[in-house]
């Protein structure tokens, strides 16, 4: 999703306003006794957001309309 509310940062992943945060998840995932298929309702959908004015999304857009299969803009995507 692009954003409108990020300034310094190139992306975030956000969680919803409902149901767990993500710490309350880390927490239940390392409880002893989780039940990972009855918990799964609970967990929270997460939303990457993007910056589209931050100077590495620009220039990962420029790569990727320059070549489309290079395999260092891929690795770049990957690691945001």
């Amino acid at each position: 999703m692009i954003s409108n509310r990020i300034e310094s940062t190139p992306c975030v992943l956000v969680t919803s306003q409902y149901g767990y945060s993500a710490n309350m998840e880390r927490i239940m995932k390392s409880q002893a006794f989780a039940d990972n298929q009855r918990n799964s309702f609970l967990f929270s959908r997460k939303t990457m957001e993007i910056n589209p004015r931050h100077p590495i999304i620009i220039e990962l857009n420029k790569r990727i309309a320059n070549d489309a299969d290079d395999e260092s803009t891929k690795d770049l995507a990957l690691l945001m």
